[in-house]
């Protein structure tokens, strides 16, 4: 009588072998395609441009743009759909203190934007482009 046992031993541990790496190849994909990051920085570009416009509407609209952005970077980072603001809080750790400060100061702009009208000054809008450029950047670059 022939014993099969080994075989089948073997078999299962290809098997587990293969499913192991599978199961690691799906953890460790990259969040970010090249299509995407190439659609985040030709926004990021069109949004520089109009910087210097100086129109209080156009200042409103870049930041709530520059917050929108993020929010796509962060969700898909984080493969989820919560609001901008809870992904924020999960990427604490990454940023120094002073850059994520800020980044809540531009974010909480935005909401004052939407939510009650506020009015936006061209340095305002200066200074969140290169805190959120940063923070996107940061963010597709060490995804």
């Amino acid at each position: 009588m022939i014993d099969y046992s080994y075989g089948i031993y073997l078999a299962l541990a290809i098997v587990g072998f293969i499913l192991i790496l599978v199961i690691l190849s799906s953890i460790y994909k990259e969040p970010y395609t090249s299509g995407f990051k190439v659609k985040v920085y030709k926004q990021l570009n069109e949004i520089k441009a109009v910087l210097n416009n100086g129109n209080s509407f156009s200042n409103r609209d870049v930041i709530i743009r520059l917050d929108s952005i993020l929010s796509k970077v962060l969700q898909k980072h984080f493969n989820n759909d919560l609001s901008c603001g809870d992904n924020i809080k999960k990427i604490k750790h990454k940023f120094h203190k002073e850059t994520y400060q800020d980044l809540w100061y531009y974010h909480k702009l935005r909401n004052q934007i939407v939510h009650e009208s506020v009015d936006v000054t061209s340095d305002d809008v200066k200074k969140a482009y290169k805190v959120y450029w940063r923070v996107i950047y940061k963010m597709l670059s060490n995804s």
